[in-house]
């Protein structure tokens, strides 16, 4: 199979632009929802979306580096930006993992 083939082919559908732009819009409501009256029992299912979301993004952003190429990719100034948020997401799992305190939200 080839993966860098699919992902790529997958990026360059219209449609992907459509289920990116819904999910920044849901992954927006989410966090508004998590964070307006907070309870204990929201907070795990605050967690799992986030976390889901963050994967998602993460796919998204190699499947569109994969589609561009990275010289491509990093000319576009939102794609420099989608692609820190990433890495930010990739620092603080890992701190996590390795048991760093990590900053809450």
């Amino acid at each position: 199979r080839d993966l860098p083939g699919e992902l790529r082919r997958l990026a360059q559908l219209p449609q992907f632009e459509l289920v990116v732009g819904a999910a920044i819009v849901l992954s927006v409501l989410s966090k508004a929802l998590a964070t307006y009256r907070p309870s204990q029992a929201h907070e795990a299912a605050a967690r799992t979306t986030e976390f889901f979301f963050q994967y998602f993004f993460a796919v998204e952003a190699m499947a569109r580096m994969l589609s561009l190429r990275p010289r491509a990719y990093f000319a576009e100034p939102w794609f420099i930006f989608d692609w820190l948020l990433v890495l930010s997401f990739v620092a603080v799992e890992a701190a996590a993992a390795r048991g760093s305190p990590v900053p809450a939200g």
